[in-house]
């Protein structure tokens, strides 16, 4: 028995076809919702007889290849515009024309996915690539890292390359290495967790530009996303290994009850020209 056809092309793709009607038609030509109809069995005598159509079937089982090709070669659907036909339903996956896979977060979702206030979120089950893996200037927030990834990054790496906070002796463990990386490459981006109570946390990572000739400033964040309510900031300062470029200083100095912004004071010490990185996190509602 040969094996199944993997539909990459549709039957009849270079023949004639005739797409079947949307509606049922009152000469009672075949449609959608109607299919081929009684006319069609009628005997030859009866004038009401309709034969069948070379054109109308090549139609009917083009579209269905087509269909059924897509999910064999992608395993959803390729996006298209439902708007006549109600939209996409809630949970619907289906493959953007970037290639990505997006998920419906609505029903009778007539949007297009990445369009400005589309309702589509993207679906991340990718798993990331070798090249992706290794990128520590880009790093993607959109692939999954499996353990031969992790192994791909790490492969000729020091500890210092990992995080600032590494041992210079070199003894961590391989697992405390990528769990050192993974929360360093999370601070690095920044981003945002809401929890099912309400509460939220906001994080991110600051950089003072170097040469910048003070000791003492105040420094403004903004935040991505506002809270409606401000609970708490912790900010802390990167350490070099070598000496502290920067000080988060004066606690009371953190202007916490702004939802939009929170302003901290670094003290600088006035010999040095290093950037100042400080971390941050925010909790809130």
């Amino acid at each position: 028995m040969p094996d199944p056809r993997i539909y990459k092309k549709p039957f009849a793709h270079s023949g004639d076809t005739e797409e079947p009607a949307s509606t049922v038609q009152a000469n009672g030509k075949m449609s959608y919702p109607e299919g081929w109809g009684y006319a069609y069995q009628r005997p030859k005598s009866d004038p009401q007889q309709r034969p069948l159509g070379r054109k109308e079937v090549n139609g009917t089982f083009k579209e269905v290849t087509q269909a059924l090709g897509e999910m064999q070669q992608f395993g959803f659907a390729n996006w298209q515009d439902l708007s006549s036909v109600g939209g996409w339903p809630e949970g619907a996956r289906v493959q953007y024309t970037d290639g990505r896979i997006y998920v419906s977060t609505s029903a009778s979702n007539t949007t297009e996915p990445t369009q400005p206030g589309a309702n589509w979120d993207r679906w991340h089950f990718d798993l990331a690539t070798s090249a992706e893996a290794t990128d520590w200037t880009s790093p993607s927030n959109s692939a999954l890292m499996t353990p031969q990834r992790f192994k791909d990054a790490l492969q000729g790496r020091t500890l210092s390359d990992l995080t600032p906070w590494a041992n210079a002796s070199g003894d961590e463990s391989l697992l405390e290495a990528q769990a050192w990386y993974g929360a360093w490459m999370a601070y690095k981006s920044g981003g945002n967790m809401a929890l099912p109570n309400g509460i939220e946390f906001k994080w991110g990572r600051e950089t003072v530009s170097k040469g910048t000739a003070w000791t003492t400033t105040k420094w403004t964040v903004n935040y991505t996303t506002n809270f409606s309510n401000v609970y708490t900031v912790l900010a802390f300062c990167e350490h070099d290994g070598s000496s502290d470029t920067g000080v988060i200083i004066n606690r009371n100095a953190f202007h916490v009850n702004q939802v939009s912004q929170f302003q901290v004071h670094i003290e600088k010490q006035a010999s040095s020209s290093a950037d100042i990185h400080f971390f941050w996190l925010a909790i809130g509602t």
